[in-house]
C-alpha cells in the first residue's frame, strides 16, 4: 500500500488482498497463511497512517461486497481497540488474522443470508453453527499454528451468558481476545445496513453495545467507546445552527468532533463543505443521524491528506 495518496482509496487494495488470499486459502496453495498476515500488518499501516480516516471510511463507505469489506473494517477496529488496551504489535497482528478470517468457512452463504429477510430455517441455523470450527480446520490445513488466532476464529460467536455457538461458553472460558472480535462484529451489524433490520446511528449503537456487554468485560467495553467516541468520523450530525455536517476527526473531548459542513441551514448543498469547529456554541452537535450518503458522491474528497494521527482521539 505504500505510496497511496488516500485511506478511503488504500481499503479497496485492502479487499483485493483479501480476495486473493480467501482463493489461496480454500484452494490449499502454499503461503495463503503469509497472505492474511499481509493484510493484516497492511491494516496496522492504513490505522497508523491516519486512524480518524480508518474510523471514517468504516462508517462512510458501503460495506460492498459484504465478505471482504466486513472483515477489513472489523480488523480496523480491532487494531484502533487493541492500541488502546495496550497490546504490542506482535500481540495484534493474530487478532486482526483472526478478524480477517474467522468466516473463511461461511464465505459461500455469507451473502445470502445477509440479504435474506426472513428468521433462518433449521438446517441453516445449524450450517451457521459448524462454521466456526470449519474455519479453524481450513485455517489448520493453511498453516496456522498460532494458538490465538485459531481459539478467537473458534469463539467469535460464543457469548458470555452462554447463549453463543459452537460450544455456548461463559464468562472467563472466552478468550479476551475473542470478545473484541465479537463487539465489533456486533457492532458493525448494527451501524451497517441489513436486509432485515434498520441502520442504527453509531452514537446509538455504541450505548447498546455498552449496556448490553459491559458486565462481561468493563474495560473491554469502555475502550471501545471511548475510542469511537460519542460522534465517530464518517458519522452525520446536526449542528445548532442547523447545518447538517459530517465528522471527520475527534476532538479535544467526545463531544466536540471537527466537522465539514454539507448542507447549510436551508438544506441546500454547500459547494465546498466548511469546516466547523464544534466547541463553537453556534456549531456545538445538536443531535446525530444515521448516515445520508447521498449527501456526498465521494466521502474521501471531505478528508484533508493523510496525516499523522493519534490512535486514541476520543476520551
Amino acid at each position: 500500500m505504500k505510496g497511496l495518496e488516500h485511506p478511503f482509496r488504500e481499503v479497496e487494495f485492502l479487499k483485493n488482498a483479501l480476495h486473493e488470499a480467501f482463493i489461496q486459502l480454500l484452494s490449499g496453495k502454499h503461503g495463503a497463511r503469509q497472505a492474511i498476515q499481509a493484510v493484516a500488518a497492511d491494516v496496522q499501516a492504513l490505522v497508523a497512517r491516519d486512524a480518524d480516516a480508518a474510523l471514517g471510511l468504516v462508517h462512510c463507505l458501503p460495506m460492498k461486497p459484504y465478505n471482504l469489506a466486513h472483515p477489513v473494517y472489523s480488523a480496523l477496529l480491532c487494531e484502533l481497540i487493541g492500541l488502546r488496551l495496550g497490546y504490542g504489535e506482535a500481540e495484534r497482528l493474530p487478532i486482526l488474522s483472526a478478524a480477517l478470517s474467522c468466516n473463511l468457512a461461511a464465505l459461500p452463504y455469507q451473502e445470502r443470508l445477509r440479504i435474506q429477510r426472513g428468521a433462518l430455517s433449521a438446517e441453516q441455523f445449524q450450517t451457521l453453527r459448524h462454521h466456526p470450527d470449519q474455519s479453524v480446520t481450513k485455517l489448520r490445513a493453511a498453516g496456522v499454528a498460532s494458538p490465538t488466532w485459531l481459539t478467537i476464529v473458534k469463539q467469535h460467536h460464543e457469548r458470555a451468558d452462554g447463549s453463543g455457538y459452537p460450544e455456548g461458553l461463559k464468562g472467563a472460558q472466552i478468550l479476551r481476545e475473542s470478545k473484541l472480535v465479537a463487539l465489533t462484529d456486533m457492532y458493525l451489524a448494527q451501524v451497517t445496513e441489513r436486509a432485515h433490520r434498520d441502520v442504527v446511528a453509531a452514537r446509538e449503537a455504541l450505548k447498546r453495545l455498552f449496556l448490553e456487554s459491559r458486565e462481561d468485560d468493563a474495560e473491554l467495553c469502555a475502550a471501545f467507546v471511548r475510542e469511537l467516541g460519542v460522534y465517530p468520523p464518517g458519522t452525520w450530525v446536526r449542528l445548532n445552527n442547523h447545518e447538517i455536517a459530517l465528522v471527520i476527526r475527534r476532538g479535544d473531548t467526545a463531544l466536540t468532533p471537527l466537522v465539514r459542513a454539507v448542507r447549510d441551514p436551508n438544506g441546500r448543498v454547500y459547494p465546498e463543505a466548511p469546516w466547523r469547529d464544534t466547541r463553537e456554541p453556534a456549531h456545538a452537535v445538536a443531535d446525530a443521524s444515521v448516515a445520508q450518503p447521498e449527501l456526498i458522491p465521494e466521502p474521501a474528497q471531505l478528508w484533508p491528506e493523510a496525516r499523522e494521527s493519534r490512535v486514541s482521539g476520543a476520551v
